[in-house]
This record gives structure tokens, sequence and C-alpha cells, in this order.
């Protein structure tokens, strides 16, 4: 870390964080080979925005639906700014990683 530039340390940390979040979406929307659906999808933002009243005011529900739905292409993810993706994908990396209760 002493090596890389403060550039250099946030795109690894953008691709670190990125990559937890397509392996824990993986992990969690997908069995047996079977993708969950949409209504799974928006079962689990929705119980992520009743978890905390914090979380609410955190992520929009439509973004963060499209994202993960986008993921194993069963949607398209809507438009928004790379930082405002990458703070979604900390909050619903946050609540997967939450639900396997480690």
């Amino acid at each position: 870390m002493e090596d890389l530039s403060a550039d250099e340390a946030n795109n690894f940390y953008t691709a670190l964080v990125g990559a937890a979040f397509i392996e824990a979406a993986q992990h969690h929307f997908i069995e047996n080979g079977e993708v969950a659906n949409e209504v799974q999808v928006i079962d689990f933002v929705s119980q992520v925005l009743e978890s905390s009243g914090e979380y609410a005011n955190l992520i929009n529900p439509r973004l963060a639906e499209s994202i993960l739905l986008d993921l194993p292409g069963k949607g398209t993810m809507i438009d928004a700014e790379p930082g405002i993706k990458f703070g979604h994908q900390i909050v619903m990396l946050s609540a997967m990683v939450g639900e396997r209760d480690f």
C-alpha cells in the first residue's frame, strides 16, 4: 500500500469492492444455477431499506434493483454517476454479508 499513489489505491479499492459485490451477489441470487427473479431482488432491496432507516436515505431502490438485475442479465442498469453506483454496491454488499452471519 505504501508504494501506491492515492489514485492507484482508490482504483484498487474500487475494484476490490466491485469484485466482492459481484461474488456476494452471485452467492445470494444464484442457487444451483437458478438465477433469482425480479420479485426476489425487489424483496431483498426492500428488506435492506426496512432494516435500517439510514439505508433508506443512502440508496435509490430502483437503482439498487437495476444493479442486481443487470449482473445476471435480467435487466438493464439505470444511469447514475459512478460514485453513486459504488455507494449502492457498498450498502448492498454490507447487507448480503450481514445476512451470511459469519
